[in-house]
């Protein structure tokens, strides 16, 4: 997946029965209030090094020209 730009992007994941699990916990705590949390991933997936990865492993192109 590219940009408009054509570089890679950089996504994070989250499985939706997570994130509701997650503002469930949130909303029904009392010392969750105005606090921050990362319920998603710690650091998002590269395209690029999944592309890459799928190549040197699978032989299979990412359709780069």
């Amino acid at each position: 997946m590219l940009d408009a730009d054509g570089n890679p992007v950089q996504r994070n994941f989250v499985h939706v029965s997570d994130l509701v699990e997650a503002m469930v916990l949130a909303l029904d705590h009392p010392n969750a209030r105005q606090q921050t949390f990362n319920i998603c991933m710690d650091e998002p997936v590269d395209y690029r090094k999944v592309a890459d990865y799928l190549h040197q492993t699978r032989n299979l192109s990412a359709g780069r020209n």
